[in-house]
């Protein structure tokens, strides 16, 4: 650790110099960085170290990012290991962190009325239906964080780096008031890492019932790309929805894991060849190739590429026949040409 605001001394780099022959994965820890200007001053500290955090002793920023360097490069053993993860990810003041506390039973993110107090993620683990379970708390994101201050773009970048650890993505969205662009970008980035997802609505008991459809119609016209996740209205206040969360993230994850059997495989495929939109086509194959996703791949013979729309609809009848609830399914064209 190196203090910050006088840069780097002699004895520093004297340390970090014998540092070098231990066999130990080392950090960089810049302290007393606790505004933006201090930070860009501070952005030359570097000792050559594959890891440099800036941190604040004095604000605790920095500390989340740290934490998580730590618990990367240790064997844990006091956490368990999580049967399922999911994250809370979406706009800032949606109710994400008044969710994860009534999850937990516990006060373990701090909630203000004033946007953007979830700075560092939050984890914590929950036991249920013989089930351990890690929840994770993000900061709130913006579309345009390269236009936000220095502890917003780290939040930011937190809360998406979040997602490469987590197979159920909850996507809480403030249900009192219409849905976005940036709302519709964050569902778009969901899909794009294609994770399982459950839309929350927050803030329930202040949306009536005529209120709630006209908000669902809004989400059909805005997230078109997760019509396949299941949504639920949830109220942190009055407890309404929040025994269903994670249920249904538990089925999320079920569908996101699925292998298909032989004989639900070949059954399918029959369908595929006697179905009108299909059975024209010179089919070749039908297997599923991989999960989280679910994925698969239809090959044709011919040497032509296949119209993409065939992949979609074969996608759309897998999802009737077999569900997948709150999971994406990814369906691969491919001509024998290509197999070869």
């Amino acid at each position: 650790m190196v203090d910050g605001q006088t840069g780097l001394t002699p004895e520093d780099r004297e340390l970090a110099r014998q540092l070098r022959s231990i066999k130990a994965h080392r950090i960089l820890v810049v302290n007393k960085i606790d505004s933006q200007n201090k930070r860009l001053v501070a952005t030359g500290i570097s000792l050559g170290y594959p890891d440099t955090i800036m941190v604040s002793a004095k604000n605790g920023s920095g500390l989340g990012d740290l934490l998580d360097l730590v618990v990367a490069h240790i064997e844990s053993t006091n956490e368990p290991s999580p049967s399922l993860r999911a994250a809370f990810i979406g706009q800032t003041n949606v109710g994400k962190s008044s969710l994860f506390n009534a999850l937990l039973k516990t006060d373990r993110s701090l909630v203000l009325p004033t946007p953007h107090t979830t700075r560092d993620r939050v984890h914590d683990f929950l036991e249920t239906s013989g089930l351990t379970i890690e929840l994770i708390d993000t900061a709130g994101l913006r579309r345009q964080h390269n236009l936000a201050p220095t502890l917003e773009k780290q939040s930011a970048k937190q809360s998406l780096n979040a997602l490469q650890r987590v197979e159920v993505a909850f996507i809480t969205i403030d249900g009192s008031v219409p849905p976005s662009w940036q709302d519709q970008h964050i569902a778009q980035q969901i899909t794009e890492v294609r994770l399982a997802a459950v839309i929350l609505l927050t803030k329930a008991d202040l949306v009536n019932k005529e209120e709630r459809l006209s908000a669902e119609k809004r989400l059909d016209h805005w997230m078109p790309m997760l019509s396949w996740a299941p949504r639920l209205w949830v109220s942190a206040v009055s407890g309404e929805g929040v025994n269903k969360i994670l249920p249904l993230a538990q089925a999320a994850s079920a569908s996101w894991h699925q292998q298909l059997t032989k004989s639900e495989l070949d059954n399918f495929w029959a369908f595929l060849k006697r179905n009108r939109t299909t059975g024209r086509l010179p089919l070749a194959d039908f297997a599923q190739t991989s999960i989280s996703p679910p994925t698969f791949k239809l090959t044709l013979k011919q040497k032509t590429n296949p119209p993409l729309a065939i992949g979609d609809w074969a996608a759309s009848q897998l999802r009737k026949k077999f569900s997948f609830l709150g999971s994406p399914i990814i369906v691969r064209m491919e001509t024998t040409r290509q197999a070869k």
